[in-house]
């Protein structure tokens, strides 16, 4: 029996010396050489300059993961608050500790948990396991001004950008630290949202970290994808092109809902006014082509980063109180808004988020074309730079309806085209020999054809409660014509109601 222990510690004492054994409780994964796992060349199989990080060991912590994530901040030369002495900014929180320095917020909104792995315990940025746990995340950037200046000032700017983070494992048992999707959000609107997906093999002049242009005077936030300094629509953001909100720092002399962004709205960066993250040596990608960090950036400011969700509302708060408690319960920036957790896998992590663009309920309008009725209009499908909106109208009088599809360009500018055609199930309408229309009694499936233009207004306030929580409602005006002749029947129609399509 004592021989055979001994054969058997024998032939172990021999495997570990060819390195096939790792110690217990380390992952085979994790047993290999740093050298292994260090960041990628350009060159290298797998390179992009979206992955912030590789090693061979989920050794980071949360505050050090959003570190390396964190955005830098190129402010507009005629920045008011730079005239008004406010620098630096943001601002610390009015319930946080003061600073001698830009302050910049952080908060979890979800955690994806790797399958078979507990809940991540809370507040994240203390769990030492937070890598290991989690697949992917959202983090929200926050950014705190004492004044918004320019159209409909206020104290109390609290602005906000969502980065989502995948905490990936390659074939190789490495770690890695990828952004795939940046979205800024734009004066408390969805439809605003200045949104950048970044697709893997698509990253094409993408560097990081990632740049956010702050609006002059408003603060609203923008990424800067190849860190230029100049806004490209469709390049800096790729989703919802056309109703994005973009970066309009004529905006104290414009109005919120106004056609769509152009670029003489945008005034170009000066390397000089660009707020930096805070250093960090394991960044990968190190300043040079694919860096944001570029040498015109070697003297500028560092902001630093706090966790929100230690921020406890206080009450002295000149002078607006419950609007900066509105605020951030609007964002849910603070103590008491926990991430929401799930695990990979399950139903809610294969459901596409629901975002504010997406509406549960059909829009309604009331309609008028001849007689009174109504229109429903579904979410609308992108397609390039159109939206493609399923529809259906009904008049009450004769009890006719239509299917249709509609096109229309926008969903949230003020003013907007749109086209429509499909089937109707309507009486058979001709011309008298007076000129006047006369309706048979059989109704029959009629081709038909609509164009016109749709205004939009936002609802705001109790006012929602009567508008089904859409935010926005509008008035429609056009010519709709039956059969395929376009001039046979021709006729006014009107619509109001709730909804952006």
């Amino acid at each position: 029996m004592t021989g055979r222990v001994f054969s058997v510690l024998a032939v172990c004492l021999f495997m570990l010396s060819l390195g096939v054994f790792v110690p217990l409780g380390v992952p085979a994964a994790l047993a290999q050489d740093d050298g292994d796992c260090g960041c990628l060349e350009p060159a290298d199989p797998g390179f992009s300059p979206a992955i912030l990080w590789q090693g061979a060991s989920p050794e980071l912590s949360l505050h050090e993961i959003v570190t390396l994530a964190a955005p830098i901040l190129w402010y507009s030369m005629d920045e008011p608050l730079f005239s008004k002495g406010e620098f630096p900014f943001p601002h610390p929180h009015p319930c946080d500790e003061p600073a001698d320095t830009s302050i910049v917020y952080y908060q979890l909104r979800k955690i994806q948990l790797r399958q078979n792995m507990d809940e991540v315990t809370l507040p994240p940025q203390d769990d030492p396991l937070f890598f290991e746990k989690t697949e992917s995340f959202a983090v929200r950037y926050y950014f705190y001004y004492h004044e918004d200046i320019g159209l409909n000032p206020h104290t109390h700017d609290l602005e906000v950008a969502e980065f989502e983070i995948s905490l990936d494992r390659t074939e190789a048992g490495c770690y890695q630290i990828r952004m795939t999707r940046v979205t800024a959000f734009a004066h408390g609107t969805d439809w605003y949202s200045n949104e950048l997906r970044i697709v893997e093999g698509q990253e094409h002049g993408l560097r990081t970290p990632i740049v956010l242009f702050v609006e002059e005077g408003k603060h609203a936030t923008c990424p800067d994808r190849n860190a230029d300094g100049i806004y490209t629509p469709g390049y800096d953001i790729n989703v919802r092109v056309n109703d994005a909100w973009g970066i309009r720092d004529v905006f104290g002399s414009g109005w919120l809902i106004a056609p769509g962004f152009n670029f003489a709205m945008f005034k170009p960066r000066w390397p000089r006014f660009a707020l930096l993250p805070p250093e960090t040596p394991d960044r990968c990608i190190k300043p040079g082509y694919f860096s944001s960090l570029k040498e015109e950036f070697e003297n500028n400011w560092h902001y630093e980063l706090r966790p929100a969700n230690r921020i406890e509302m206080c009450d002295d708060v000149p002078p607006s109180r419950d609007f900066l408690m509105s605020m951030m319960k609007d964002h849910s920036f603070g103590a008491g808004y926990e991430p929401e957790q799930y695990e990979t896998g399950s139903l809610k992590a294969l459901a596409e988020p629901l975002r504010g663009t997406k509406g549960k309920l059909p829009s309604i309008n009331l309609r008028w074309d001849r007689a009174l009725g109504l229109s429903f209009a579904t979410r609308g499908i992108p397609i390039e730079s159109q939206y493609l909106i399923p529809r259906a109208t009904w008049i009450f009088r004769d009890n006719e309806f239509s299917i249709e599809g509609m096109i229309s360009s926008s969903a949230s500018r003020f003013m907007g085209s749109y086209f429509s055609a499909g089937a109707a199930y309507e009486l058979d309408r001709y011309r008298a020999p007076d000129g006047g229309i006369v309706a048979a009694t059989d109704k029959s499936w009629n081709f038909v054809a609509e164009g016109g233009i749709k205004f939009r207004f936002r609802i705001k306030g109790k006012a929602r409660l009567f508008s089904l929580g859409y935010e926005f409602g509008g008035v429609r005006l056009g010519i709709r014509t039956s059969g395929f002749d376009a001039l046979k029947n021709a006729r006014f129609i009107a619509e109001i109601g709730a909804g952006v399509w």
